[in-house]
């Protein structure tokens, strides 16, 4: 893979990522999840895609955070929650993305280096 492919398929990953944490459509969130995955796989085996994996991982338990203190501020306030709840779980469903994806980032890194 050569520089250039390397950065757009980075970039893709980012778009992705970025939309999919605000979809609220279950058709696009599968979509955009599949789309995602797919650049992450062709992106191949190098160190910065664990990195990328990590820094999902961390931004997304912030945002998965965030989100718990919306819920319970809207609830305390007697609003309905149904939509802050969906939008909890699908970044709860990234996060598992981007944690299973480093595992297969790390096993592949551990056959490589045996």
């Amino acid at each position: 893979m050569d520089a250039l492919e390397g950065f757009i398929n980075e970039e893709n990953i980012e778009r992705f990522a970025d939309k999919l944490y605000s979809e609220h459509s279950p058709e696009q969130q599968n979509k955009l999840r599949q789309l995602l995955i797919q650049e992450e796989y062709k992106f191949g085996l190098r160190s910065s895609l664990l990195e990328m994996a990590e820094r999902h991982i961390r931004e997304s338990a912030g945002r998965i955070n965030n989100q718990k203190t919306i819920i319970g501020k809207l609830r305390a306030d007697g609003h309905d929650t149904r939509v802050a709840n969906r939008v909890l779980e699908n970044f709860v469903a990234m996060q598992a993305i981007f944690r299973e994806f480093r595992a297969s980032v790390l096993q592949a890194l551990d056959r490589v280096e045996i």
